[in-house]
């Protein structure tokens, strides 16, 4: 249980900026947990507990954009509780936050993955199937100069 609350900060944030979804992200942090316990006698000593973590959630939040699995049940729960961060939401934090929440899910994962939690472009290539590593790194910048463009607007 300890291990769930001092890495829980790490996660579910993490998840929740691939994901740009509170309810989707909440549900599959408790699935990394889950699957790490059940998983427990896989990790590698060598490997951070916090990183091994890490990497669950990242296959766990792209296996869900790619089979959107969930995606009748938040339907359902659409009409009573906002799936998605509104983007002039007073109550959001920052400008940048916001602006990565609205990019579409491949440039917030490429984003999210290599600027703020320092994957390199090899590593998330890995992650998401894609064969060329050239082709995140031109996504990324893209996404880089929309960013800047939204910050300066």
């Amino acid at each position: 249980m300890e291990l769930c609350k001092l890495n829980a900060d790490v996660v579910y944030p993490m998840v929740l900026r691939i994901t740009s979804d509170f309810l989707l992200a909440r549900e599959i942090t408790i699935e990394v947990f889950i699957s790490a316990w059940e998983n427990l006698i896989h990790h590698r000593s060598d490997i951070p507990f916090s990183d091994w973590l890490k990497g669950i959630a990242i296959y766990m939040s792209l296996e869900e954009i790619r089979t959107h699995k969930r995606k009748k049940q938040i339907q359902k729960l659409q009409n009573t509780i906002p799936n998605k961060i509104n983007v002039k939401s007073p109550s959001s934090k920052n400008k940048l936050e916001n602006m990565v929440f609205a990019l579409s899910e491949m440039q917030r994962v490429i984003f999210v993955l290599h600027d703020m939690e320092g994957y390199s472009c090899q590593e998330i290539s890995d992650f998401i199937g894609e064969s060329s590593h050239k082709k995140i790194k031109d996504e990324l910048k893209k996404t880089r100069r929309e960013l800047i463009t939204g910050m300066q607007s």
